[in-house]
């Protein structure tokens, strides 16, 4: 089931609504009620590579800051 974002026109509420169908579209804003909604043009993602946090975050190989035998962060 997608997903849409709409806007209402009104209060410039900006919400998600779960199509059941391709032809689903939300009645009114959950905020105010109105029924003046624009369907918004939303990004997506494409499948990324995963960096682990430890690997994200830690010094890099020929940083110097691991004494005493090979460093975690590097591998080796």
């Amino acid at each position: 089931m997608p997903i849409f974002e709409y806007e209402c026109g009104q209060c410039r509420k900006r919400f998600e609504y779960l199509a059941r169908n391709p032809a689903d579209e939300p009645g009114a804003c959950p905020q105010c009620g109105g029924n003046k909604l624009t369907k918004l043009l939303s990004a997506f993602s494409v499948g990324a590579e995963r960096v682990p946090a430890h690997a994200a975050s830690a010094p890099g190989p020929a940083c110097s800051s691991c004494t005493g035998g090979p460093c975690p962060y590097s591998g080796g």
